[in-house]
């Protein structure tokens, strides 16, 4: 990684060995939700992975709808973990769970991080019966950089283009919605985060004009091949204007999308409704998800 990555790199993981509850590693799910972690499957390259499963204690007989979570952490920190406490929420809401990861930088780049969430998606297609998962309703809920990742991992399933500039097989799993907290979208613009992360992340790419321009989520290859898409966003977010802009990109596109943005209030920070799942307003929020989610159907 280049100096300004390797620098945020050290210091996120100083930062998490002083506050070692940011992975929520000691937290203790609700009785009413059942949790199988460590999971193990091969990510790309055969690195070894693991996902976290969270259902419901009493499931029943019927089909649960399954949520998908991708975790941020600017992909160079952050793992499934932390989202345990939003996965035991989704599953107190009926949802089986399961929570992915995926090689950070310095192991991968952006090819293999999105060929990792491959991986993942296909590990949790292969689980659906185990768990009882009904496969007509997949949400991929997907935080900050983690946004970014399944951005393109929905869209490799109907865009061979991509499929062949990212140089991976699309996912057999169908997602029928993609839910986006604070998403990282942008990472091959001429702005902060483009000019820090593009050469880590693209490599030789950062030379492909028409590689990099399909590294716009705005592209109308990504669009088109993208889901129905629920971004969420707010004032005390520092990526907000990312999520301002790739909305009103979709809604340019005709793209089926729904914005939830909170103006008011600095405590609502980055990603908020899955790293701060106790708020209000974040249970607010997973309301009107589901909310929206019964309305594609």
């Amino acid at each position: 990684m280049n100096q300004i990555l390797n620098w945020l790199s050290n210091s996120a993981k100083r930062y998490g060995e002083k506050n070692p509850n940011l992975a929520n590693g000691d937290w203790t799910p609700p009785p009413d939700v059942a949790e199988h972690p460590d999971l193990p499957y091969s990510g790309a390259e055969g690195a070894a992975l693991y996902a976290d499963v969270c259902l419901p204690a009493d499931r029943g007989s019927a089909p649960l709808p399954v949520a998908v979570m991708v975790h941020g952490g600017g992909l160079f920190t952050g793992d499934r973990k932390i989202n345990r406490r939003f996965c035991a929420v989704l599953a107190q809401a009926g949802f089986l769970v399961f929570s992915l990861e995926y090689r950070l930088l310095g192991d991968a780049d952006a090819r293999g991080e999105i060929a990792d969430l491959c991986a993942g998606l296909c590990f949790a297609e292969s689980a659906l019966e185990r768990f009882g998962g009904d496969p007509g309703r997949v949400t991929v809920f997907a935080e900050s950089a983690g946004a970014f990742l399944s951005v393109y991992a929905l869209a490799l399933g109907r865009s061979e283009i991509l499929q062949k500039a990212l140089g991976c097989a699309p996912p057999p799993l169908r997602a029928r919605a993609l839910v986006c907290f604070s998403g990282m979208f942008y990472t091959a613009r001429p702005d902060p985060i483009g000019m820090v992360y593009r050469r880590d992340l693209y490599g030789d790419g950062c030379r492909d004009r028409d590689f990099l321009a399909l590294m716009d989520p705005e592209h109308p290859q990504v669009i088109s091949a993208l889901p129905p898409v629920l971004l969420t966003s707010s004032r005390g977010d520092f990526l907000r204007d990312y999520t301002l802009r790739f909305e009103r990109a979709l809604r340019a596109a005709g793209h089926p999308c729904a914005l939830l943005y909170y103006p008011e209030g600095k405590h609502l920070g980055h990603a908020f409704p899955s790293l701060m799942p106790e708020l209000p307003e974040s249970a607010e929020v997973l309301e009107n998800i589901i909310q929206w989610l019964h309305s594609l159907t």
